[in-house]
């Protein structure tokens, strides 16, 4: 699982993320899809049009993580979901969460099980 940080995150947030990303990967152990590479001229996420802005290779897939503004606080903490599947597996997926949320979420004890939560949606549970 490959994060791209789509927005500024700081390293505590970073931090879960990549804790997330690390205890999917401990389940989830065997490749799933040949590496696949985009150009910035293939649109990756058609909700939002984002484009890499040079050859990207996903192997398995990649994650676009973003923290802005989605409602205010104690709303939606976030949403994901896939953008490409290939031979029935996600190889791009995408994570918004609320910044106005993050850092209760954080102070909580809560932001990586949120986390985690959303990834799971990106590779197509509840989706």
């Amino acid at each position: 699982i490959q994060l791209v940080f789509r927005s500024a995150v700081t390293d505590a947030q970073r931090e879960l993320f990549e804790s997330a990303r690390l205890q999917l990967e401990s389940v989830i152990t065997a490749d799933t899809i040949a590496p696949e590479t985009f150009t910035p001229t293939d649109e990756i996420c058609f909700e939002d049009s984002f484009r890499f802005t040079e050859d990207y290779t996903v192997d398995d897939v990649v994650i676009l993580v973003d923290l802005s503004p989605i409602d205010g606080v104690g709303q939606t903490l976030g949403r994901a979901g896939p953008c490409q599947v290939k031979s029935s597996f996600v190889s791009v997926g995408t994570m918004e969460f609320d910044n106005a949320d993050i850092d209760n979420l954080i102070d909580g004890g809560t932001a990586q099980a949120v986390i985690l939560h959303e990834m799971l949606h990106v590779l197509g549970l509840g989706t």
